[in-house]
């Protein structure tokens, strides 16, 4: 705005608007109301969601016009997805949803942004549902929506959040009171007792002297976590008291994976045994088992946890039994009711034992990898139908039984660098297992060695309706085959930039200064 002085000089002032404060319609005046009309008409444009079917009559707020109002004839029903994350899983939904004659509406709640190929997108306040929902609303009234369905499926640090926004908006959420207990790696483990379910000894830590008993004059080994991290990242695994001492410091000054500096340390005993991951789902009031991975996880002289491989196994097999059990017990204690849940547990002589539980899909595209392998089953549909209140038998067959072998396969890198390419990936396309591979990383970006599952270059999907002998056979060619190209870091050493994961990337051409091969 320019502003004309009496003596005859003028002066440039600029005006800036924050979008989702609670007074959102008290402080804008109708002039910013009729800028956001037409802000939001713009990416409306930009997104190509037609506008024409939308009017009936107009919306006004203070005497303002501010947009179109409609009604339920020709509403536009839209189905809200919190924190997308761009993987195969979100592009399955959004397909789906899209067949159905849905719009979908990508709300970033946490992440900086969302992925491409919305029909519209909202970022609110970080974390604020009261944000969220003010936007909603609006977006309703502007482009004559009508929500009819909404989730987070991708990320655990969205979960509560939807369930929130879920509740406000009067759509099937999980037990709000427990919300926590499926996200906190204490909370779980304190409502897993509650319903007297095996679980290791543990102990919230927030002060050194605050260690318990049996961990002072136990013999190791101890696990130190993170309370709410995700991918192994600040999980170690300690032999000696000392050493659970120096983790947990380190723990209280390391910021999980969402940027957050823990309050507590959580503290407990190692426990041995095959881990298994179980993925459910619960729909009506009933939990289903729908897929079992193995999991082969190796410790490393510093103490981290790393991913090797999973293999998907045949759940239909009565060896599970006891396992599919346990597992449903602790997602209904943690107040799972609607969606899906991913259990982390190890199988010891006395039965299974919790890990952890979020309520959320598997990562690594497992849900994608399992409903390819299962015939019958569609997790993406029936978490899609169970959001909107439709039937999901039809998404959850009977029988679990795989037609197909498949294997995840993880690479970890041992090295610091600056990458440079990949070699391999043509040779490693044309194993006879091969179904996909992700890579991490860009070219050019920083690396440091694998400490976490966030951390690792590579990794590879084999599916064959043949033996695992072949499985075998083509994850040892491929761990030869595969090559991290590494520059030399320079000094001082930039931190590295993780990204996320990208299903089918090519690899980039480049030049090979240095041959690094990985095993």
């Amino acid at each position: 705005k320019t502003i004309r002085h009496e003596d005859g000089s003028r002066t440039r002032s600029s005006y800036s608007v924050r979008v989702g404060q609670k007074s959102f319609f008290k402080k804008l005046s109708g002039l910013f109301l009729a800028s956001w009309k037409k802000a939001l008409l713009h990416q409306f444009s930009k997104n190509r969601l037609s506008t024409t079917k939308l009017v009936r009559e107009d919306v006004v707020v203070d005497g303002v016009v501010v947009g179109p109002r409609s009604d339920s004839s020709n509403a536009v029903p839209t189905f809200i997805l919190v924190d997308p994350v761009p993987c195969g899983l979100f592009r399955r939904m959004r397909d789906l949803l899209h067949d159905k004659g849905i719009k979908v509406l990508g709300l970033s709640a946490f992440l900086p942004r969302c992925p491409e190929g919305l029909d519209l997108s909202i970022e609110c306040e970080r974390g604020s549902v009261d944000s969220a929902l003010e936007l909603l609303h609006l977006y309703e009234l502007v482009f004559g929506l009508k929500y009819v369905g909404c989730g987070c499926a991708f990320d655990d640090q969205g979960t509560t959040f939807a369930n929130l926004v879920c509740a406000c908006l009067g759509f099937p959420h999980n037990d709000l009171a427990k919300a926590v207990a499926s996200r906190d790696k204490s909370k779980m483990r304190e409502a897993v007792q509650a319903a007297g379910l095996r679980g290791p000894k543990f102990a919230a830590v927030s002060f050194l002297h605050d260690l318990p008993a049996w961990l002072v004059n136990g013999k190791g080994p101890f696990v130190v976590k993170t309370p709410r991290g995700a991918g192994s990242k600040c999980v170690f695994v300690c032999r000696r008291l000392a050493s659970v001492k120096e983790k947990v410091q380190e723990v209280f000054k390391t910021p999980d994976i969402y940027g957050k500096i823990p309050s507590y340390a959580l503290v407990e005993e190692y426990v041995h045994g095959v881990e298994f991951s179980v993925n459910m789902f619960a729909h009506d009031g009933n939990i289903v088992v729908t897929d079992i991975w193995k999991y082969d996880k190796r410790d490393t002289p510093g103490g981290h946890v790393l991913y090797y491989r999973a293999d998907l196994m045949d759940s239909s097999d009565s060896w599970y039994d006891s396992m599919k059990s346990y597992a449903i017990q602790v997602s209904r204690a943690v107040g799972i009711r609607v969606g899906p849940a991913h259990l982390e547990l190890r199988v010891t002589s006395a039965g299974p034992v919790m890990i952890e539980i979020a309520s959320r899909f598997s990562g690594g595209n497992k849900p994608a990898l399992a409903s390819d392998a299962i015939p019958g089953l569609d997790v993406c549909e029936a978490y899609i139908s169970a959001s909107m209140r439709l039937p999901v038998d039809s998404c959850l067959p009977r029988s679990l039984k795989p037609s197909h072998h498949v294997r995840h396969c993880f690479f970890p890198n041992p090295h610091s660098g600056i990458i440079a390419g990949y070699g391999g990936i043509p040779e490693i396309e044309a194993l006879d297992t091969y179904l996909s591979h992700t890579f991490r990383f860009d070219i050019g970006q920083a690396v440091l060695p694998s400490t976490h599952l966030f951390s690792y270059p590579f990794e590879l999907f084999l599916i064959t309706a043949a033996s695992t002998a072949q499985l075998d056979a083509d994850e040892r060619r491929a761990r030869r085959l595969f090559q991290l190209h590494l520059q030399p870091l320079p000094t001082p050493l930039p931190p590295p930039d993780p990204v996320s994961p990208r299903p089918l990337l090519d690899p980039p051409a480049t030049s090979r200064p240095s041959k690094l091969r990985i095993r």
